[in-house]
């Protein structure tokens, strides 16, 4: 499932007024497992991009304070290229929005397995701030 539904506005309106009446926050979001903005694969890459976009619009649609991204896998590529690739993709998501000064945040979750997963320990995640 590539492409989520639209948010029902007045789905957005009622559960915002429902968070400030009770208090509750913060409101953390997670995207769907088939986004992986580091493929090696320019198809799913695309439809990546275009479905993190997607979760990010939801996201601020319902005023969610975090949106958590797993960022995928880089098998056939080198670190280098797959954390390029992932930084690219994220820019391109959030391209045109109006998400600052919003408070909203996006996490990159790290995830254990192979050391092709993209953020799979934290000594590596120096890397990501250098793309």
């Amino acid at each position: 499932m590539w492409r989520a539904p639209k948010v029902d506005p007045a789905q957005a309106i009622r559960m915002k007024a429902l968070r400030a009446a009770l208090d509750v926050g913060p409101l953390v979001i997670h995207t769907s497992y088939l986004v992986n903005v580091c493929s090696q694969t320019a198809e799913i890459r695309e439809k990546s991009v275009a479905a993190f976009r997607g979760e990010i619009e939801r996201a601020l649609t319902f005023g969610a304070d975090y949106l958590v991204l797993h960022p995928g896998s880089w098998n056939g590529l080198t670190r280098d290229e797959g954390l390029r690739l992932a930084a690219d993709s994220i820019k391109r998501a959030i391209d045109g929005l109006k998400w600052e000064g919003t408070g909203f945040h996006i996490l990159i979750e790290n995830t254990a397995g192979r050391s092709t997963r993209s953020a799979e320990a934290l000594s590596r995640w120096r890397s990501w701030w250098s793309c």
